[in-house]
């Protein structure tokens, strides 16, 4: 397999899409976004083996330098470590692998900063400065939903109820 040195691929794994882009220097070889749930099955060696097919496939068979991962679902250092070395070894490259809430911080122009997500679903991942993650949430949408429509609707809902019962 033949590495282009000059390839740098990124991918953004959320609970509903992902997105993965390659670039060569300032030019965008590929922007593809699929649907989570058509890869992913929630086994992890099974989906860095998929993930890795799609990549290749987008890259055109060769390896590219780097790959930067933001995986939704990877909530602890340990499991993050793990999708990486299996990626990397998938993908025979230097592949970097956070949880996807870690994104936000450098996609808003930070090197250090608090990721959140609140939706259908939320979470907030930071990290210390020894580069130790620390998470909170990523519970799920039944359990986790803080920032949902339907939250926020739930939430307004009892504040009128608190007031009239007054």
């Amino acid at each position: 397999m033949c590495v282009d040195r000059n390839l740098l691929v990124g991918v953004d794994i959320g609970g509903t899409k992902t997105r993965i882009m390659g670039r060569r220097g300032d030019t965008v070889l590929f922007d593809k976004t699929v649907i989570t749930d058509e890869w992913r099955i929630r086994q992890m060696e099974a989906d860095a083996a998929k993930l890795s097919a799609i990549a290749m496939d987008l890259c055109g068979g060769s390896a590219p330098a780097a790959v930067a991962v933001g995986a939704h679902g990877c909530d602890t250092d340990e499991q993050c470590r793990r999708f990486q070395a299996l990626l990397s070894a998938n993908l025979k490259t230097s592949v970097q692998v956070v949880n996807d809430a870690e994104l936000m911080v450098p996609a808003a122009g930070f090197v250090e900063g608090i990721g959140v997500v609140a939706g259908t679903g939320s979470i907030a991942v930071a990290r210390t400065a020894e580069g130790k993650m620390l998470a909170a949430g990523g519970w799920g949408w039944i359990l986790g939903d803080e920032g949902s429509a339907a939250a926020l609707v739930r939430e307004a809902a009892k504040a009128i109820r608190r007031a009239l019962d007054r």
